[in-house]
């Protein structure tokens, strides 16, 4: 049985709603919408590199939302479930494999707890 909705129009919809929240989000938290407007000028107009530094992470996670609805679609829900938990264990593991850093203890042993709490519930 097909699905009854376009799952890159479903992750697109869910993107442009995030922009009115987010909105207002800002003009609440600068106290008003001229200060929001401001604000994005300033760290989106005006400093383009830093803008484009942020869209590519923006864009791939758009791509993995998109990939989730394929993988929710193909697979069955167990598998689903423990790979798509499995995501916080790797972009630790990415993080220190990748860029170097060091995460600190308590950080590890929350990421492996996590990872056999998730991975052992099925």
């Amino acid at each position: 049985m097909g699905s009854h909705y376009n799952s890159t129009v479903a992750v697109l919809v869910t993107e442009v709603l995030k922009m009115p929240f987010s909105l207002l989000l800002l003009a609440y938290e600068k106290g008003g919408p001229v200060a929001a407007a401001s604000q994005l000028h300033h760290d989106v107009v005006l400093q383009p590199y830093d803008t484009i530094k942020i869209a590519i992470p923006a864009l791939l996670y758009t791509i993995q939302n998109n990939a989730l609805f394929v993988a929710v679609e193909h697979l069955e829900a167990a598998v689903f479930q423990v790979t798509y938990q499995l995501k916080t264990l790797t972009t630790a593991v990415l993080t220190v494999a990748l860029l170097g850093r060091r995460l600190a203890i308590h950080q590890s042993r929350a990421a492996g707890s996590e990872t056999i709490d998730k991975t052992t519930c099925f």
